[in-house]
């Protein structure tokens, strides 16, 4: 029995911590502020990401055991649900701003941050045992559709792009490294902090996690990679949505890229939600009766700035 519930908590985290990383690089990844868009880089980054996020693990732990009612425990709590808080805020931006180049572009921009918002912040109120069979949900759909647009993408694949990406030259390496690193740490972090709250986290959890996450963010590389070369690719705004806009299925289906739309969106709303779920319980612990008033408040405001 304790094996069935270990497995399945490690089913449930690797799903969280994939989303998380799949939402903080997937839409713009290979970015344009790369000089390759590097699977080499990708695959360093994570394994220092797993390595930092196992290091990590106890001292986040810790923050749920915090004891006393001091001023200084109070403000820490504060800060950390702070910087939750303004982690939604990017979030939502970031959604509002691919759906308002990409699919609705037509549509007023509070609309859609407004309508995000509050999917968030009604998804946050749900049980985290909820978030997380949604996240699973989404990580094994997201995954077929990947992996299913990878293999209706490859009549349009040359295979001798990827040799230019995988640029071995030090510094570049090093760079394109650390900012898939500086991407994905933040979110990574996020999501072990919901994790830690509902218990222990295996290190089996953070790594499978990592793995996965790196694997869906790497085929949207790749597909953009053999489709238009790392140079090209890099230079667009959203590489992977162009590189599915091309790919037809006989005269029936001749968009494709609307299916990768759920990635997006469900991605994003796990990590949103998660966000301000975290900074609730938190105003909670530094205690603050009007935690879900606070950030109802703070959902519509940004719903303006966005």
């Amino acid at each position: 029995m304790k094996e069935k519930i270990r497995r399945r908590e490690i089913l449930l985290s690797t799903a969280l911590i994939s989303m998380f990383i799949t939402a903080s690089g997937l839409i713009k990844a290979p970015f344009s502020a790369y000089d390759y868009g590097n699977p080499l880089a990708i695959l360093i980054a994570g394994l220092i990401l797993a390595f930092i996020l196992i290091l990590m693990n106890k001292p986040i732990k810790s923050i749920w055991s915090f004891k006393g009612n001091g001023v200084l425990i109070k403000g820490l709590y504060i800060l950390i649900a702070a910087l939750l808080v303004l982690a939604a805020f990017f979030t939502a931006k970031e959604h509002t701003k691919f759906i308002y180049d990409i699919v609705l572009p037509r549509t007023s921009r509070f609309l859609i941050a407004a309508v995000f918002l509050a999917c968030v912040f009604v998804f946050s109120l749900s049980e985290s045992k909820a978030l997380l069979k949604f996240s699973l949900i989404s990580a094994f759909a997201v995954s077929l559709i990947f992996v299913v647009l990878f293999l209706l993408s490859v009549k349009n694949f040359s295979f001798k792009n990827v040799f230019y990406g995988v640029n071995t030259d030090a510094k570049l390496l090093i760079k394109d490294t650390l900012n898939y690193f500086l991407t994905m740490f933040l979110p990574a972090l996020i999501s072990l902090m919901f994790l830690s709250e509902r218990g222990e986290v295996s290190a089996g959890s953070l790594l499978s996690g990592v793995s996965f996450g790196l694997f869906l963010i790497s085929v949207c590389v790749l597909d953009s990679i053999l489709s238009f070369g790392s140079v090209f690719a890099t230079r667009l705004k959203y590489p992977y949505i162009d590189d599915i806009s091309t790919v037809t299925v006989g005269s029936l289906f001749t968009r494709m890229d609307g299916f990768s739309y759920f990635a997006f969106f469900a991605a994003y709303l796990i990590k949103g939600a998660v966000c301000v779920r975290l900074a609730i319980s938190i105003l909670r612990r530094a205690g603050f009766k009007y935690g879900k008033m606070a950030t109802a408040v703070f959902c519509v405001v940004s719903a303006f700035f966005i």
